[in-house]
C-alpha cells in the first residue's frame, strides 16, 4: 500500500515538473522567429515575408472581385479618379476588376413604365383629340437598355436614364395621341396602340434603348361624347342586326328557290327515266310478240306441210289449238256441227 502511494506521488511530481518546463519552451518557439527577424537575421525573415506576401495576395484578390446579379450588366468606375471605362461591358456574375474599381450596374431585363395615377406611375397623359375633345389616356410601356451601347448611354444620362426615357416617351405619346379623332379610340384602339409603339421605339433608339411593348389601359373622353358614341354604337348594332336578319331571310328564300329547282330537276329526270323505261319495255314486248308470231307462223307452216292440210283445214286446226289453250275448256264431239264450252 505504501509502495502504491509512493508511485502515485512520483507520477504527480513528474507531471508538475513537465508542465513547468513545457510552457517556456512553447513561448520561446513562437517568439524566436520574431526575435531573429528583429535582430536582422535574413533566414528568420524569409518565412515571415512569405506568409505576409501570401496574406496580401489573398486580401488583394478578395478586394479585386466585383459582383453583378444575373439580371444586371455593368461598367467599371475607378473609385480614385472617378473615370468610367465605357469600353468594357460586364454581364452578370463575379469578375476580377482590381480593388480600386467598382461596378455601375444597369438592368438587363425589360422595365415597365406606367403613365397612370397609381403609386409609382408618372400620371395619366392629358391632351386633346384631333377634333378638339379633351382626352386622358393611361398606358404602360416596357423598355430595355441596349447593352452594347451601355457606355454611350452612361455618357448621355449617367444613371438618370429612366427620367430621360420618360421625358421622351411623354413627348412622343402626347403628339401621337393628338393625331387621332375621338371615335377612332373606340373603333381602332389596337391599331393606335401598335402605331404608338412603333413611334416610341424609334424615339427610344436614339437614347440607346428599345421599346418592348405598349399597352393602352384606360381612355377617358368627355361624358357627353361617350354617351353619344354609346348610343351610336347601339344604333349601329341594331342596324347590323336588321341587316343580318334580312340577309338571313334572303338566304332562306334563295335556298327555297334552289330547293324547288332541284326538286323540279329531280322530277324531270325521274319522269324522263320512267318514260325511257316504259319505251324500252314496250319495244321489248313488241319485239317479243313479233318473234312469237314469227315462231307460230313457222310452226303452222311446218304442220301444214307435214299434215298436207288445205287452207280451210289449216284455219280449223288453228281454231282447235286456240280452244285447247283456253283454261277450263271442254270439246264435245258427235253432236253434228254443235260446239259447246261446258264448265267442269
Amino acid at each position: 500500500m505504501d509502495s502504491m502511494d509512493d508511485l502515485e506521488g512520483y507520477r504527480q511530481a513528474r507531471s508538475a515538473e513537465f508542465r513547468q518546463h513545457r510552457q517556456p519552451l512553447e513561448l520561446d518557439s513562437l517568439v524566436r522567429p520574431f526575435q531573429g527577424a528583429l535582430n536582422g537575421d535574413p533566414q528568420a525573415r524569409k518565412p515571415l515575408l512569405a506568409a505576409g506576401g501570401g496574406c496580401c495576395c489573398v486580401l488583394l484578390l478578395l478586394l479585386s472581385v466585383g459582383t453583378l446579379t444575373p439580371l444586371q450588366v455593368g461598367l467599371t468606375v475607378n473609385t480614385i479618379t472617378r473615370q468610367v471605362n465605357q469600353e468594357s461591358i460586364y454581364q452578370g456574375g463575379r469578375h476580377v476588376i482590381m480593388p480600386w474599381n467598382s461596378f455601375i450596374a444597369f438592368p438587363s431585363t425589360q422595365i415597365t413604365v406606367s403613365f397612370d395615377g397609381k403609386e409609382g406611375g408618372y400620371g395619366a397623359l392629358q391632351t386633346r383629340t384631333k377634333d378638339g375633345l379633351a382626352l386622358q389616356i393611361q398606358l404602360a410601356f416596357q423598355y430595355r437598355i441596349m447593352t452594347d451601347r451601355l457606355g454611350k448611354l452612361y455618357s448621355l444620362a449617367n444613371l438618370q436614364y429612366e427620367p430621360l426615357f420618360v421625358r421622351n416617351a411623354r413627348d412622343v405619346l402626347l403628339k401621337a395621341a393628338a393625331d387621332y379623332e375621338a371615335f377612332e379610340y373606340w373603333q381602332s384602339r389596337e391599331k393606335i396602340g401598335a402605331e404608338m409603339e412603333v413611334l416610341l421605339d424609334k424615339r427610344l433608339s436614339q437614347t440607346f434603348a428599345n421599346c418592348g411593348g405598349l399597352q393602352i389601359l384606360i381612355i377617358e373622353l368627355p361624358e357627353e361624347f361617350e354617351t353619344s358614341i354609346v348610343q351610336t354604337q347601339i344604333t349601329e348594332q341594331m342596324q347590323k342586326t336588321k341587316q343580318n336578319d334580312q340577309q338571313a331571310r334572303r338566304i332562306e328564300a334563295d335556298t327555297e328557290v334552289l330547293k324547288a329547282s332541284y326538286t323540279r330537276n329531280v322530277t324531270v329526270t325521274r319522269n324522263g327515266a320512267d318514260a325511257l323505261w316504259a319505251q324500252t319495255v314496250g319495244v321489248a314486248q313488241a319485239e317479243a310478240q313479233q318473234k312469237l308470231l314469227d315462231v307460230e307462223a313457222s310452226a303452222m307452216s311446218q304442220v301444214q306441210k307435214k299434215l298436207k292440210l288445205t287452207g280451210d283445214q289449216m284455219v280449223l286446226y288453228q281454231q282447235f289449238v286456240a280452244y285447247h289453250q283456253l283454261e277450263n275448256a271442254s270439246f264435245v264431239y258427235g253432236l253434228g256441227n254443235a260446239m259447246l264450252n261446258l264448265p267442269r
